[in-house]
């Protein structure tokens, strides 16, 4: 939430008296249908959805505009449903995956984490949120967005083919999700002898327990457990100034014609 009410208003900053910037939370407080009141009642009547998922999957994008619209028609709460007779016009972000200030910024926070260590990093693991394998089979675009994602920002680092690879972590239940699994790449990694490993979390807009907790301790200690000696955890992109930068420049794109 720290993280998030800054992103509000450095963007805000960034983007002048043009916009209103407000923020919305899928599961949490404040929610997206109090954003869309909020932006509401202060007679806005077009408003730009900026997802912080840069990947798209159903279920987390999805979920977004599946939130979006029920808040717009006034349906947000099932037992209190509002119909609107005049609604906004709505634009929503498309995946940026592959935007190109998206990548710079990670690049940015990559180079930073590695300038700060005494020594450079053997390897680098890009570690995306799973999802289970059968949403790729119905065919949701999450995979192949975060494989473009990490090999672009792979190739803005000028890393060989050999230094970088891919992961998926946070996986829950019985069913498979997308492999490999980021604790298992931990302990592989540390017990084939790689002593240093950079770690990059390209889809999380912000740091929270998943990044901080789940990669910065627990990755840790599993790695460390294998053989492995440090592991270097890259911020998210947070209120960092290339990333603020990239979502004011993905919002004047998107917004085009509007302001």
């Amino acid at each position: 939430m720290i993280h998030s009410n800054r992103q509000r208003d450095l963007l805000q900053e960034q983007l002048g008296d043009s916009f209103k910037v407000a923020l919305g939370m899928r599961y949490g407080e404040p929610s997206i249908d109090a954003a869309m009141r909020q932006l509401r009642a202060q007679g806005i009547d077009r408003i730009l959805i900026f997802p912080m998922f840069p990947q798209f999957s159903c279920a987390t994008t999805g979920s977004i505009y599946d939130a979006v619209y029920r808040a717009a028609q006034g349906n947000a709460n099932p037992w209190r449903f509002e119909p609107r007779r005049h609604m906004p016009a709505l634009r929503i972000v498309p995946p940026y995956y592959e935007h190109p200030a998206y990548i710079d910024s990670l690049r940015d926070l990559v180079i930073e984490t590695v300038a700060a260590s005494p020594e450079p990093p053997a390897r680098y693991l890009f570690t995306f949120h799973g999802i289970p394998r059968r949403y790729i089979e119905e065919g949701d675009p999450y995979r192949g967005q975060c494989e473009e994602t990490a090999r672009l920002l792979a190739a803005s680092l000028d890393l060989d083919a050999d230094r970088w690879l891919v992961s998926f972590q946070s996986r829950f239940g019985k069913e498979p999700w997308l492999e490999p699994y980021t604790e298992e790449e931990f302990v592989r990694l540390g017990s084939e002898g790689v002593r240093s490993l950079l770690v990059s979390c390209p889809g999380f807009t912000a740091d929270c327990l998943e990044t901080l907790d789940e990669l910065g301790r627990e990755g840790a200690q599993l790695f460390g457990q294998s053989g492995g000696q440090k592991l270097l955890l890259a911020p998210c992109l947070n209120a960092h100034p290339s990333w603020i930068e990239a979502m004011a420049r993905i919002t004047r794109e998107q917004a085009a014609g509007w302001a």
